[in-house]
This record gives C-alpha cells, structure tokens and sequence, in this order.
C-alpha cells in the first residue's frame, strides 16, 4: 500500500480527518497520529503538545502505511460515529 492508497482506505473506512496527519509532524500536527518521512525513513508517532510518543520507524512506504492503518484500525477514538 502506498500513501494515495491508504489515504483512500482511511477515507473508505470512516476514519476522522481530525484524528491522523500525513505528511505534515511536529509542530503543526497535535493530539494526532502521524505518518512523515524524514531523511529518507518513515516515521509514525503520536503528537501530543509538540513531543513524538511512542514513535516507530520503517524503512519502506509500503512498511510504514501497512502499520499506520493497523494502528489506526486499532483505536476506537479514530472512527466516526
């Protein structure tokens, strides 16, 4: 999966615009999770009050969107209701 990919599954799913950010980190994102890449590594972390928490790195796009989507999927807060 790539990011146009996962962009239209998160969409597809119900997801909250307001609850993810791709492509845009600390310090403009907060109290969101987050998928960047950085120097060539993709990163996934939460923000919260412009700190990165439990933050995990991936070395290819298709790694790091695969395992943004299972986080979200896993977090209740995420979905539309």
């Amino acid at each position: 999966m790539n990011l146009p990919e996962l962009i239209g599954r998160l969409k597809q799913l119900g997801a909250r615009p307001d609850a993810y950010s791709i492509g845009i980190g600390v310090p403009e994102a907060n109290e969101t999770y987050c998928l960047v890449q950085e120097n060539g590594i993709w990163l996934i972390y939460y923000a919260e009050r412009g700190q990165r928490g439990d933050l995990h790195e991936y070395a290819t796009e298709e790694e790091a969107c695969n395992a943004f989507l299972e986080l979200l999927k896993n977090d209740e807060s995420v979905w539309s209701r």
